[in-house]
């Protein structure tokens, strides 16, 4: 009966180097889904095996110097990702992980930017981001033409009519509508 230890050693060395080098491609795979959180657990048994396999081809008698010149080329690239591979990790333990702390500060920019929308003054400017859309598509079909507008100076603009009907009407709300005269689109503000 041949035992399967056999069977591998009948192998080609060619073969082997082959299934190792997919099998390191395989371990990059899988640390990269580790550090973008798509798996749970560090590959460490496909990280072992791979290791296991290198030292076991190493010890094959080679007869060929190309074989030899591609388990040096396998075994470099092996050596460049784990090198980067600790490197991560080690980052990652000390928190200072590029990735991770993207991450971190797009939630706080999320997180900061729904506390704002929660605010009068976040309230405020989701009605006029509104009322800015609403003036461009009228715009578009009035002329036919997108055209680039500025939000800050629509803005600005609308709160400065604002103010000064605040002034003029102290006990009175402020509205803005969209009308189209003549072909001509207005942004008209009326105390209520």
């Amino acid at each position: 009966m041949v035992t399967p230890r056999k069977v591998e050693a009948k192998k080609p060395i060619i073969t082997e180097l082959i299934e190792l080098e997919a099998q390191i491609e395989e371990l990059r795979v899988q640390y990269e889904q580790y550090f973008s959180a798509f798996i749970p657990r560090m590959p460490e048994s496909l990280h072992r095996q791979v290791r296991r396999k290198i030292v076991t081809i190493r010890k094959l008698p080679f007869k060929n110097t190309e074989h030899v010149f591609k388990l040096r080329t396998i075994e470099n690239r092996y050596q460049i990702y784990n090198t980067y591979w600790m490197r991560v990790l080690r980052e990652k333990e000390a928190g200072t992980y590029f990735k991770d702390i993207f991450k971190a500060e797009l939630k706080d920019a999320l997180e900061k930017e729904e506390a704002y929308k929660k605010t009068s003054e976040g309230k405020r400017d989701e009605q006029l981001k509104h009322l800015f859309n609403s003036y461009e598509d009228a715009l578009k079909k009035a002329t036919g033409k997108s055209k680039k507008l500025n939000f800050s100076a629509f803005k600005n603009e609308l709160l400065t009519k604002a103010q000064n009907l605040k002034e003029k009407f102290p006990d009175k709300k402020v509205k803005f509508a969209i009308v189209v005269k003549n072909g001509s689109v207005q942004v008209q503000a009326k105390a209520t």
